[in-house]
């Protein structure tokens, strides 16, 4: 009679935190815990954890997880591995995690079980083996798993662990979808948006993707929200539509993504969508730019050399061009061989704008392999026609 009445008290803690009433679950987890319930104690260091109904303390977490990982409860022992993966109140230590997650994983924790993929996939603290991810998430798969499903479908479009299988993948993706995963069907929109008919995948069809984007973004995945944004700010698949597309990019900046900072920042700054903001375009661009986004970077750059939303600065021109250039940016990458060609701001220097124009080149920059043959014609002929015979091969 008392297992039962603690049954039916930890059902409806489960029932209150799925409900986000955090006033009634705080009280009852602390009562199960109180009694040495291991659920109780799981789900009152989850609350701890996420700092939900009482301050976020991840210490007081890992004890509660221990306590209850102690009575064989698996998923507190998956929460510890989580915390030992993520260095969280701990120093990192993947092998201690992993013997966590083989653990939960084999008491029937399937959060565990594709943890432990993970893991094996990425090479993470472990010796890199898609082969052992591939089989855990298909194991996951077959017990009707979303995550296992994604993962696997992902193995299957990109050839981890087995051979590469469009046809599969977009199976997998389905399956998952279903299930409500919002990441697969994101990945489904990408499928579709691509096309990969010639692999014995779906074909390109942009009102597909757009369908898919849409589910997923509702669910709040925030890349499909900046795709979104995306494809409404070029009128792709839909009429151009600059408020539904800042609606987007706001959406995706306001959760990190670095990209969705970026375009939100543009938006402020050239009133696509929304009102010109000076202010918030800037702050948008730095943590862009803070993030390593080298688009955010190039137009801080160009802002100041400019004078635009800021004072000018050529100093800060050239800081944010060479931090953009050196994270892949190939029109900063020539436009600081120009800085240094012309002598813009700067003593004029043709061996360094040479070698401006030679990382814009290797990344692609058009232009700037016009403007370095030149510097070689003015310098040496013979290295010119080197260069030459190298472009046209």
């Amino acid at each position: 009679m008392e297992k039962m009445e603690k049954d039916e008290r930890v059902t409806r803690l489960k029932d209150l935190i799925e409900e986000q009433n955090w006033t009634e679950a705080l009280p009852l987890a602390e009562s199960l815990s109180a009694e040495g319930n291991d659920e109780g104690e799981v789900l009152l260091g989850l609350l701890y954890y996420d700092g939900h109904g009482v301050t976020q303390n991840a210490a007081k977490a890992k004890e509660l997880f221990e306590k209850s990982w102690a009575q064989g409860n698996a998923r507190a022992a998956c929460l510890l591995g989580i915390m030992y993966e993520d260095g969280n109140q701990v120093l990192p230590d993947y092998a201690k995690a992993l013997d966590l997650y083989e653990k939960a994983a084999g008491l029937g924790n399937r959060n565990a079980m594709f943890n432990m993929g993970c893991l094996y996939l990425y090479g993470k603290g472990v010796k890199k083996d898609a082969k052992k991810a591939f089989h855990l998430f298909q194991e996951l798969a077959e017990k009707g798993d979303s995550d296992g499903e994604l993962l696997l479908g992902y193995c299957c479009h990109k050839g981890k662990g087995t051979e590469p299988d469009i046809a599969k993948a977009a199976e997998w993706y389905l399956k998952a979808a279903d299930l409500g995963n919002d990441a697969a069907m994101r990945a489904l929109g990408y499928l579709y948006y691509y096309g990969a008919e010639q692999d014995g995948g779906p074909k390109k069809d942009i009102q597909e993707a757009l369908k898919w984007f849409h589910k997923s973004a509702d669910l709040g995945d925030i890349e499909a929200q900046y795709w979104l944004g995306t494809m409404y700010a070029e009128g792709e698949g839909v009429h151009r539509d600059y408020d539904k597309a800042f609606r987007y990019f706001l959406k995706a900046a306001e959760q990190g993504i670095p990209e969705g900072e970026t375009d939100a920042g543009l938006a402020y700054l050239n009133g696509w969508g929304t009102k010109v903001d000076f202010a918030k375009a800037l702050e948008w661009l730095r943590k862009a730019a803070d993030q390593g986004e080298s688009f955010a970077m190039y137009t801080l750059g160009y802002l100041y050399e400019e004078g635009e939303a800021v004072e000018q600065n050529y100093d800060l021109a050239l800081k944010w061009y060479r931090k953009a250039a050196e994270a892949g940016n190939s029109d900063a990458a020539r436009l600081l061989g120009d800085y240094y060609a012309e002598g813009k701001t700067v003593p004029k220097d043709e061996k360094l704008a040479a070698e401006w124009y030679q990382m814009a080149d290797t990344l692609g920059d058009k232009e700037a392999s016009a403007s370095l043959a030149w510097l070689q014609l003015k310098g040496n002929r013979s290295d010119y026609m080197d260069f030459f015979r190298h472009k046209v091969q």
